[in-house]
Order: C-alpha cells, then sequence, then structure tokens
C-alpha cells in the first residue's frame, strides 16, 4: 500500500517506497538501501518513544532476532533503538503470511500442512537452540516464502538469560494460540509452549481458525485453558500428532526432535480445502507483515466501555450526557462481561478490509475521505423485509405453535433449559490477566487553529461559559481500594466494574476490591460504605432515595439490594440471576429470575410488579431502551451473541410482549432516539480477534416501537470501535486512541479525530460548552470540541492509579460542569476551566 503523507521517506538511510502495515508496537515498510538492497523497517509508534520499558523490550526484540538469524528467520539488517523512535530493518522476504495465504485462497491441504509442519518444527529448533522462546507464534507472523516458512516478529520473545519484562497483571500474547502455561504464569513458559502454539497454528492453515475458536479473547483464553480443541478440519495421521501439542500439561507434550519424526513419518491424505499449490510471492514482509492485528493481535484493553448494565436511555442520565454503551445489550453476562473491555480490547486492526481480499481502494477506516459527503439514507427495504423472520406463522414467539402449546407438549418449565453459569467470573479474572498497556507521555497543549471535519491539531480558541461546579467544590483524590487485609487469592476477580452513579452532588462508588459507599461529588469526602469483602457489591442507580446495588456472595448468587442514600442501610433485598444484569426502567427495576425462566420487574419498595416468560425452548434477559422495559428472546440454550434474536417491548404497567423485532447476529443495542431503539448491524459475524478484536458495524437498525419495523440505516464504510450513543450522536472509540462521531439519523460521518491516547474509556459530553471528555486508564483526561472534535485539552496521568490500573476500565462522568472519573484505585475531579490545577488532596475511602 502506498505511504501516507504523514508516514516519514526515508530512515536510517534507507529510503522507504511502501507501507506494509501497523501492528501493536509498529509500522513496517518496505525500504531500498543505497546499494540497492531490499528490507523490511519497523518504525516504533511515535506514542512508546519515551517508555523506557517498551524500549527496553525492542532492544531484547532485536537481540533475540540476531541470537536466531538463520535459515528460518529474516535476519537484522541494521538497527537504532536509541533513535527518537527506535527502528530495526530486516531481510526483506517475498510472500504472504500465512494468515493471509489462508484467508484468500482457503485452508492447506494435508500434504502442504505436513510440509508447513517440519519447517516449523526446523525454525523452532533453531530459535530454541539460541536459548530464545518466541511466545508468539501465530499465522500472522509465519511468512511463506517460496524456500519455506520463516518465523518474523520476536516483539516478545525471551531470551533465557533475559529478564521478563512482563510485569505482574499484564500478560502480552494472542489468546487463540497462546499456550495454558502462558496465559497462567507468562514468566515461566519454556520451550513447550511455542510447542503448544505451533499445534494451534496447524489447526488454523487446516481450518482457516484456531482450534479455540472464540468471540473475545477471554473466551478464547477459557478454552485454551479448560476446554478440549476443534480439531475435526486436520487430517489424519497429523491430527494425532497435532493433538499431542495441545496437551495441556506442557511436561507431556513431545519435544521438537520427537515431533520433527513424527510429521516425518506421517502419511498424509487430504483435506477438504481447494489446494495444495505453492504459495505465490505477494506482499513482502519482513518484521511484522502488517497482519498483526487481523490474525489477533497482542492483547490490549480496549476502550471502556461505559456502565456494563444494559443501556438504559440515549443520554438522559444524573450525570452528564454519558450516553449509552453498545456494550453486551444483545448478550447474556458470560459472554458480554468477557467482551466487555474489548470487546471491544485488542489493538488497531491491519489496514486492509476484512473478511475478504485485499481491497487497495477501500481507505483506511481511521482515515477521512475526502470525497465524502454523506454515509447514504435510510434504507427504503426494512430489515423485516430481507431478514429472516424468527416469529411463528401466527405472530408469536420463536418455538410457539399456533395453538400456543410447547412443541413437544410437555409444560414449559419442565422442557426449559438452563442458561450456562458459572464461567462468568473466572472469564472476567481471565481478562483482567489478558491486558497491556502502551505508556504514552501526556501533557497539557494549548489550543491552536484547526481546520475541516478530521482534527489533527489542537483546537481553535473559542469562548465557552465558565464551569458551573458544585458548591464548595475543589479538586480532590480519593483511593478507593484500601487494603483490605485478605489475601489477593480471596478477592472476588469480577471487582473490576469499578465505577460511581451520581445523585445531585453525591457519587455511589463500588468496584476492584472496595466496598459500595457515598462519596461527596464536592470534596471527595467519603460517608457511609456497605458490604464486607471479599464479598462484591457494585451500584446500579438511584431511585426514591433509595442506591440499588448488586452484591454476589460468590459466582453462583447475585441479589438485588437497596440501601438507604443517607445512611446506607439495606432496606430490602431480592434474590436474581447470577449471569444477569437488573437495568432501571420507568417503573422500577427489571431482573431475570434466579432459575432463569422469568423476567420480573420491582418497584423501588421491591415489591414484584409483574413477571412474563415464554414458551419452552425460548430463552430470554432483560433490557431496557429509553426507560421502556424489554427482552432480548432467541431459540436453544447457546449464548445470546450466537445467533438471530428477537427484541420483545414489554408493557411497562403488567409485563405484556408487544411489539417483536426480529435482528440479526451480533447486532449491538446502542439505546433510543427519538423514542426509538437503535441498534449497530454487524458487517461480519467471523471471530473478531482477527480483527484486532474491534468487530465492524456496517449498519445502524431503528426500530419503530409500536409496530417492530426495523429501518436499516446504512453506514458509507464500516465502523469499528465502542459505540456510545450521546444526544443522536453515535461515537466509535477505538482502542488506538481515534474517535469517530457519526449522525445516528443518517449515518453520516460528522467527524474522525486521530488521538494518541490509547484505552480510552466511553466519552461524557457537555452541551452546554460544546466539549467531550474522556479518561485513560492511568487517570489522563482528554477534552474534545464535541462539534469538530479537534483537541481542547489534555491532563498529566495521576501520581499514583494504583496497581490494577492497567485492568481496570477507566469511566467518566458530570456533576453539574465538574468531571469525576475514576482510574485504577483513584476517584478524581476536576474542573474542566482548568483541568491541570494542583493542589488536590488525596483521602482513601472510609478515612
Amino acid at each position: 500500500m502506498p505511504l501516507r503523507d504523514d508516514d516519514p521517506t526515508v530512515i536510517g538511510g534507507y529510503v522507504l517506497e511502501d507501507r506494509l502495515g501497523s501492528g501493536g508496537m509498529g509500522v513496517v515498510y518496505r525500504a531500498r538501501s543505497a546499494s540497492g538492497r531490499l528490507v523490511a523497517i519497523k518504525l516504533v509508534h511515535a506514542q512508546y518513544r519515551d517508555d523506557e520499558e517498551f524500549r527496553s523490550r525492542f532492544r531484547q526484540e532485536i537481540a533475540a532476532v540476531r541470537r536466531v538469524s538463520g535459515a528460518f528467520t529474516a535476519a537484522v539488517v541494521d538497527a537504532d533503538p536509541e533513535a527518537a523512535r527506535p527502528w530495526m530493518a530486516t531481510q526483506y522476504v517475498p510472500g504472504p503470511t500465512l494468515f493471509d495465504l489462508v484467508r484468500e485462497e482457503g485452508p492447506l491441504d494435508g500434504e502442504r500442512i505436513r510440509a508447513l509442519a517440519l519447517g516449523l518444527v526446523e525454525a523452532l529448533r533453531d530459535i530454541h537452540r539460541a536459548g530464545v522462546v518466541h511466545r508468539d507464534l501465530k499465522p500472522a507472523n509465519v511468512l511463506m516464502a517460496e524456500d519455506g516458512p520463516r518465523v518474523i516478529d520476536f516483539g516478545i520473545s525471551r531470551a533465557g538469560d533475559n529478564l521478563p519484562l512482563t510485569v505482574t497483571g499484564r500478560v502480552i500474547g494472542t489468546p487463540p494460540f497462546m499456550s495454558p502455561e502462558q496465559l497462567r504464569s507468562p514468566r515461566d513458559v519454556t520451550a513447550a509452549s511455542d510447542v503448544f502454539s505451533l499445534g494451534s497454528l496447524l489447526v488454523y492453515a487446516a481450518s482457516g481458525h484456531s482450534p479455540f475458536k472464540a468471540e473475545s479473547p477471554y473466551l478464547a483464553g477459557y478454552q485454551v485453558m479448560f476446554e478440549a480443541p476443534k480439531l475435526d478440519a486436520v487430517p489424519e495421521p497429523l491430527r494425532t500428532v497435532t493433538e499431542r501439542c495441545l496437551d495441556k500439561n506442557p511436561t507431556t507434550r513431545p519435544d521438537l526432535t520427537e515431533l520433527h519424526g513424527l510429521f516425518l513419518r506421517s502419511a498424509t491424505s487430504p483435506t477438504n480445502g481447494p489446494r495444495g499449490t505453492a504459495p505465490t510471492p505477494g506482499t513482502g514482509a519482513g518484521t511484522e507483515a502488517g497482519t498483526e492485528a487481523e490474525a489477533g493481535t497482542r492483547t490490549a484493553p480496549g476502550p471502556a466501555p461505559g456502565p456494563l448494565d444494559r443501556p438504559t436511555d440515549s443520554g438522559r442520565t444524573d450525570s452528564g450526557r454519558t450516553g449509552t454503551t453498545g456494550t453486551g445489550a444483545v448478550r447474556t453476562a458470560t459472554a458480554a462481561r468477557a467482551e466487555t473491555d474489548r470487546a471491544n480490547t485488542g489493538q488497531a486492526d491491519a489496514e486492509r478490509p476484512y473478511p475478504g481480499r485485499p481491497d487497495p481502494d477501500r481507505r483506511d477506516p481511521d482515515r477521512p475521505d475526502p470525497d465524502r459527503t454523506d454515509a447514504g439514507r435510510a434504507d427504503d427495504t426494512t430489515e423485516n423485509d430481507r431478514l429472516p423472520d424468527v416469529r411463528s406463522v401466527d405472530g408469536g414467539p420463536p418455538g410457539r405453535p399456533a395453538d400456543g402449546r410447547p412443541a413437544d407438549g410437555r409444560p414449559a418449565r419442565e422442557r426449559r433449559p438452563r442458561l450456562r453459569v458459572g464461567r462468568r467470573l473466572l472469564l472476567v479474572g481471565l481478562g483482567a490477566a489478558l491486558t497491556v498497556s502502551a505508556l504514552s507521555a501526556a501533557l497539557l497543549l494549548p489550543t491552536g487553529a484547526e481546520d475541516g471535519t478530521t482534527a489533527s491539531g489542537t483546537g481553535a480558541a473559542v469562548d465557552r461559559r465558565s464551569a458551573s461546579l458544585p458548591e464548595g467544590w475543589r479538586p480532590w483524590q480519593t483511593r478507593l481500594r484500601a487494603d483490605s487485609g485478605l489475601p489477593a487469592d480471596y478477592i472476588p476477580v469480577n471487582y473490576d466494574d469499578t465505577g460511581c452513579r451520581t445523585d445531585g452532588t453525591d457519587l455511589y462508588c463500588g468496584g476492584t476490591g472496595f466496598l459500595v459507599g457515598k462519596v461527596d461529588a464536592a470534596t471527595g469526602a467519603t460517608g457511609w460504605r456497605y458490604g464486607q469483602l471479599p464479598q462484591t457489591a457494585r451500584p446500579i442507580g438511584v431511585r426514591d432515595g433509595l442506591v440499588l446495588v448488586y452484591t454476589e456472595p460468590d459466582s453462583t448468587q447475585r441479589r438485588l439490594v437497596a440501601l438507604d442514600a443517607r445512611t446506607g442501610k439495606q432496606r430490602w433485598s431480592r434474590p436474581i440471576s447470577a449471569s444477569e444484569a437488573a437495568p432501571l426502567f420507568d417503573g422500577g427495576v427489571l431482573t431475570l429470575a434466579p432459575d432463569h425462566y422469568d423476567v420480573i420487574a420491582y418497584d423501588t419498595a421491591g415489591k414484584e410488579l409483574w413477571r412474563t416468560s415464554e414458551p419452552a425452548g425460548i430463552n430470554c434477559v432483560p433490557s431496557v431502551l429509553g426507560d421502556d422495559p424489554y427482552e432480548l428472546c432467541w431459540e436453544g440454550d447457546d449464548f445470546l451473541d450466537t445467533r438471530p434474536f428477537t427484541l420483545v417491548r414489554l408493557d411497562p404497567d403488567d409485563g405484556t410482549p408487544r411489539a417483536r423485532s426480529p435482528l440479526p447476529e451480533k447486532s449491538l443495542a446502542l439505546g433510543v432516539v427519538d423514542g426509538r431503539p437503535l441498534f449497530l448491524k454487524a458487517e461480519s459475524t467471523e471471530e473478531v480477534y482477527q480483527a484486532g478484536y474491534e468487530r465492524p458495524y456496517d449498519a445502524f437498525l431503528r426500530v419503530d416501537p409500536d409496530t417492530g419495523k426495523v429501518t436499516r440505516i446504512p453506514l458509507k464504510r464500516a465502523l469499528r470501535g465502542a459505540a456510545t450513543l450521546v444526544d443522536g450522536v453515535v461515537y466509535f472509540v477505538r482502542t488506538s486512541g481515534s474517535v469517530t462521531a457519526v449522525s445516528a439519523a443518517s449515518g453520516t460521518v460528522l467527524w474522525e479525530r486521530t488521538t494518541d491516547m490509547e484505552n480510552l474509556s466511553a466519552p461524557v459530553v457537555s452541551a452546554a460548552r460544546d466539549e467531550i471528555y474522556f479518561a485513560n486508564r492511568f487517570g489522563r483526561l482528554l477534552a474534545l470540541d464535541s462539534r469538530t472534535g479537534a483537541e481542547v485539552w489534555r491532563t498529566d496521568a495521576l501520581d499514583d492509579p494504583g496497581d490494577i490500573a492497567t485492568e481496570t476500565p477507566p469511566r467518566v462522568l458530570l456533576v453539574d460542569d465538574a468531571i469525576v472519573a475514576t482510574a485504577g484505585n483513584m476517584a478524581f475531579s476536576v474542573n474542566p476551566d482548568e483541568p491541570m490545577e494542583t493542589g488536590a488532596t488525596v483521602s482513601t475511602f472510609g478515612d
């Protein structure tokens, strides 16, 4: 692909000719030396230039590649790890990556898999003899050269005589191709870990997907550790050998010498793959091949999704215009929480469309199209006209015969499948481990001129009214997570839902390793606390003088508890499903019963208002859109996000099902615009780990709440990122820091902004000041002009956000105009007129 305007032209005396791609660490270019020699140059991303740990990792990568250079790698030609932006030049190897080859031409046949296996075994023997464990063997890191496979990208490899750079709680790798021990204890992996990854890679070559096919890194990691691999596509006898590579116990896997003999002796039989031809030289690559993100990037925390509950409205909250974030409104909690930190977790996807072949005419989704004038009108054809209707012939819910009886004649409760629960805490804990943050410097930037809708500099100075702050407000920081005195193993792993709810100038906070309690939004002073560690308790919202919270004594129980907002004393509690959220609606709170059969509504006094259920074979979970109660229903015992589903509007007075709207698989609820629910339609339902864990969406789906009619509003191009709806605008926030604002009414892109702040929170919008605010995991705040996307200001990180900062999604909200954010262990507040004002005293929750 051609160079961009902001790409350099020369690096270290090498003239750049082409951009090969971009991955988590940097950009890869094809370049030519003065003598005419072709090389591949990896240039580290600008945000890492001041990160000494990252420089150390890059030096270690250079040393590792030099150490193992041979017939099976791309040799280092030149490097400068001390440059302003470190770079490394390696031998240019023509040929596609295994990822590209399989994606574009289909799975390999048995003989080609055997030849690939032998080549990779020889490559790994060479690597291991040098005392290096690769730790990131995946399809994007294998070049299919004419003379055999080459293993590239040693960015997270480790030599035996090097100290590990991975710190506690930060694991680097690609979960679908990682070993169980790498997920469990990344400091202690041995050569056997690469053998496990080799087995996963061979399954990919035979089938086009990992043996641990999942929708998120967390679910993939769970499968790697606890579930059997899917090997159906691998032909015998290669399947038997591959199965041994994928043994969960590293001590019982075959070593490379034994593997070499097994693959040599294996008699092959063709797979169902369509081809057995030799790879054609294609896009050259060297160090990273430019497809890192498409084949599963190094896991990194995604944009924080805002509240984990299902969307409740289109922006009407007590905490400023925080909007609603599409984070799992159409998923069960097991799948939703596993994908919440994005699901949205991952890094910028490689610069070619997915799925399908490369499209040279398609622009990078993070760059504006100068010819774009509109993203298209709402389609005259509705989704009801073109999508499968999952209703039965009498208009009832799926699975109900015309006479209303269950299909098999048995009582509904006798036949109804139980929802699967129990993995949620483990998955969330695994999600906390599968994170890595790229630290970058931040400073307060002065405002300056900004032209066009694509913001790239700072915002032009504008007159904004002075901030209206709560009475007695001052800058403050409060450490929410105090030392519980309990061993780390006793703290529930789902304590990652740090966040606050507001009622006037009172905050009610709960989350990672601390109890639900009351905080003064003006001063940060803390009041009452509720609960007892290690019990989990998290706030849902405030209604009628009561703070509604979840409590979770263990992974199988959850209760809805109402606390007196003034004193913190418990008023009532009710058992609810351990796997589903309990969102607030206009009449009270909507829950799923502990037995998963009924959706139940309670008022704020704890009285049951009504309950509703569907026939046997239909599962439903509660959802609230625009203060109205809904349920999301689907057939079968699978998780909700694995199949199409039906949105059912419930009568708020008695729970009677009203309009039904069939929606496609992977649709994501955003909230309500002008009284009509709005969803995002997925462009692809393929595994998101091949696209940077950020699923592409190509249309809005607008639902008429009275008739159930679904209207499709196409987007001109697919957009990725965590999506949040605020005041009729959908903000797509990518893990790389780019923000795209889109009109929910027309699908038109209003503006785009590329920032260098990764892992941003869901936004909060100040309509009075025309500003939009974000926080990142280390407590940096970012303000953009909500009309143009131009940067207004940014702050430094907190001095000490705590050791859970890389694992905890940040949140941001408004109390009047005061910005209140949570990051790591800390809650803090700043004045948007003076965001860098110092002098905030640090207190501890409960002091």
